[in-house]
């Protein structure tokens, strides 16, 4: 079988190589040893960003382009998919047609995560992102049986949690958070991950929380100073902040020469820190752990590699 090369190999150590399908056709990915370490440090030593999973602190939208009309075309793909006779040929070329479109949707994804994590890794010297597990948000919703009708079951919302499962998945969070930490290696950028509790309900102006103050899902308005903003810009801010002021506290709590785990915060009094005029300025203070002094090589993935 014929395959198209996408990037040459000289110089590195092919580690394995995997094959796979999708549709018609064939591809291999090649796991290199590329003999690249992280840099000391950043060229962009003072740069940080907050992202909200499609959004960034500095007001910047990342989102995938998908079409009305393609939408609309996996919807109509669907309806005639359901209606065709089972093992028809109808049915075969339907359904190819269907695993045509959905194959390319998720490669324009796949792109996407990879760009977009790659751009912000470039330009930024810290990343922080929300601490969220894709797997649990997406689990579906558990039945509940009815007490007064033995093998009945009470509404539990599932269509309404398969609609917001389905529109989890469609952007990639997970895709995109690992993305960012590979290229990361290669670029020297630090990735922090912080709770995400209260994110989108504290005013990142005066950092009060209440819940009202969210007035829908893009108008942020506090109620107690009155500051009016993008909702998912504010909770990218609010990210930053506390980014910030865990980077802080692990820098002032552990002692020089001391291992620090990831499992615990350091101590600190967090919304003090939220607040501190070290916001204001561009720059900020990284750990000691950011860049190893023991130099690694890497493992590098290679482009996929299509065969006909």
């Amino acid at each position: 079988m014929k395959f198209r090369a996408s990037r040459s190999l000289e110089g590195e150590t092919l580690r394995s190589a995997t094959l796979t399908k999708e549709g018609a056709h064939w591809f291999v990915s090649l796991l290199v040893e590329d003999g690249v370490c992280t840099p000391a440090g950043h060229g962009a030593a003072d740069a940080a960003v907050g992202v909200d999973r499609g959004v960034t602190s500095a007001g910047d939208l990342l989102d995938q382009v998908f079409t009305a009309a393609e939408k609309r075309r996996a919807v109509r793909l669907q309806r005639k998919l359901s209606r065709a006779a089972k093992g028809s040929a109808s049915r075969n070329k339907i359904r190819r047609r269907y695993a045509g479109l959905r194959a390319t949707e998720a490669r324009r994804r796949q792109d996407f995560c990879v760009k977009t994590a790659r751009g912000l890794a470039q330009k930024h010297a810290m990343v922080v992102l929300e601490k969220l597990s894709t797997k649990n948000m997406t689990r579906r919703a558990k039945p509940v049986e009815d007490p007064d009708s033995p093998g009945r079951y009470l509404s539990n919302g599932a269509a309404g949690k398969s609609g917001l499962n389905t529109a989890i998945l469609a952007t990639g969070w997970y895709r995109f958070e690992k993305g960012l930490t590979s290229v990361s290696r290669y670029t020297g950028t630090q990735v922090v991950k912080v709770p995400a509790a209260f994110t989108s309900q504290r005013c990142s102006g005066c950092g009060q929380v209440d819940p009202k103050s969210r007035e829908s899902q893009a108008v942020f308005r506090c109620t107690s100073c009155s500051w009016t903003g993008h909702a998912d810009v504010n909770a990218a801010k609010n990210i930053l902040a506390a980014g910030l002021a865990v980077t802080a506290c692990r820098e002032s709590a552990a002692p020089a020469g001391t291992a620090e785990t990831s499992k615990q915060e350091p101590a600190g009094n967090r919304e003090e820190l939220l607040l501190q005029p070290r916001l204001e300025s561009p720059g900020f203070s990284r750990g000691e752990d950011v860049n190893s002094s023991n130099c690694r090589s890497m493992p590098s993935i290679a482009r996929s590699l299509s065969g006909a």
